[in-house]
């Protein structure tokens, strides 16, 4: 059995912890403030970063783990569905676009994770 502490799941979660920040960032002043803007940007550049980067090192080392193959897939999908959402209430993307990619995003997961 793989040990769960590794450096891929450190990314993994920190791509989780991330999502309230760039919340935070993106939805201040209901979008509008410049600097917060960029800085929702920032943090999530650093999120997707971080998701190549787990991948490339879980595949390299062979640190593929139970936990990883749940979580980096929610992390993914928490990390776009919280801009998607954000997006859509700063007005930035139409409500229909945001439900329909989030739909077919969530449906992908849960039949991943089904079998």
């Amino acid at each position: 059995m793989r040990q769960n502490l590794n450096v891929p799941n450190v990314l993994t979660t920190l791509r989780i912890v991330l999502v309230p920040f760039f919340a935070i960032a993106l939805l201040h002043d209901h979008g509008t403030h410049g600097w917060w803007r960029f800085w929702a940007w920032v943090i999530f550049a650093v999120a997707m970063f971080t998701d190549r980067i787990d991948g490339e090192i879980a595949r390299k080392h062979n640190l593929i783990t139970t936990f990883g193959k749940i979580a980096d897939p929610i992390a993914d999908k928490v990390t776009t569905g919280m801009a998607f959402i954000g997006l859509s209430i700063t007005g930035d993307i139409w409500w229909w676009v945001t439900i329909l990619v989030l739909a077919r995003e969530w449906s992908v997961t849960i039949l991943r994770l089904s079998i």
